[in-house]
């Protein structure tokens, strides 16, 4: 089911202060937490797009803001993300199951 379908879509103010503040505010949490310096959220319903950023790009006092353009490293979830896929493909197929 899609937000666009369903029935919490009719009415739903994407840019409402409440979500940004609560984006914003788990975002800023976050770093506060040290789970990561910064961070970029986006939001995209329909037509309308909503970026959100948070942190600096390193825990040093001097660094730079991040911005909605940031590059992020992903390499380390390479390994992550193809062993998932093939293990749903092999679940999908019959030919493991998740429950052994």
């Amino acid at each position: 089911m899609t937000l666009n379908n369903s029935k919490l879509a009719k009415g739903f103010n994407i840019s409402s202060n409440p979500l940004k503040r609560d984006i914003t505010s788990l975002l800023e949490k976050a770093i506060r937490e040290r789970v990561f310096p910064c961070a970029v959220a986006g939001i995209v319903f329909g037509e309308t797009q909503l970026f959100f950023t948070a942190g600096k790009e390193t825990y040093d006092d001097i660094a730079t803001p991040v911005h909605t353009n940031a590059i992020f490293d992903i390499a380390s979830l390479t390994k992550v993300i193809a062993t998932s896929t093939a293990v749903m493909q092999l679940v999908e197929s019959a030919e493991i199951s998740l429950e052994d």
